[in-house]
């Protein structure tokens, strides 16, 4: 009897773990983005897929943030740079850099940086937190606003 009841639990347990696995996949996780609102909120590490085209972004790295902190005056604005990834469905990924220049907001429409590929135009609206002198942030804090817009084909 006792082999029974070791074997039961055991089975038990293996379907537990199975479960918890499951409920770890990426597709599991997986977050939707309106492609009508044309911004995607990403914050760092995690990707979302787009309701209509299915094209998935993801923000990979912070490369650089060399922003001049808000409580410092500074002789130039400082500039920081973000790895995210996009992958059309059934297509290979691809890896691309956005920029953004000093403290620059959505509203700054003409101080974004627009980058055009994959037909889509990807522009980085705001970058969170924004550097503060006496106040430290880790990587994992990070939250892009991504302008994300299939470009027009013109016939």
């Amino acid at each position: 009897m006792h082999t029974f009841s070791a074997t039961v639990s055991s089975f038990l347990g293996i379907i537990l773990l199975g479960t918890g696995l499951y409920r770890c996949s990426p597709d599991s996780a997986v977050g939707f983005f309106d492609e009508d609102d044309e911004v995607v909120v990403l914050k760092y590490g995690e990707s979302k897929k787009g309701t209509l085209s299915r094209i998935s972004i993801g923000y990979n790295r912070t490369i650089s943030d060399s922003r001049c902190p808000t409580d410092l005056k500074c002789y130039w604005e400082g500039m920081a740079e973000i790895e995210i990834w996009l992958q059309p469905e059934n297509e290979a990924i691809h890896f691309l850099t956005l920029p953004i220049y000093g403290y620059v907001s959505r509203m700054d429409t003409l101080r974004h940086i627009t980058v055009d590929t994959l037909g889509y135009a990807l522009a980085l609206l705001e970058l969170n937190p924004y550097p503060a002198y006496e106040k430290a942030f880790s990587e994992g804090e990070y939250e892009a606003v991504i302008y994300l817009s299939k470009i027009e084909e013109l016939d």
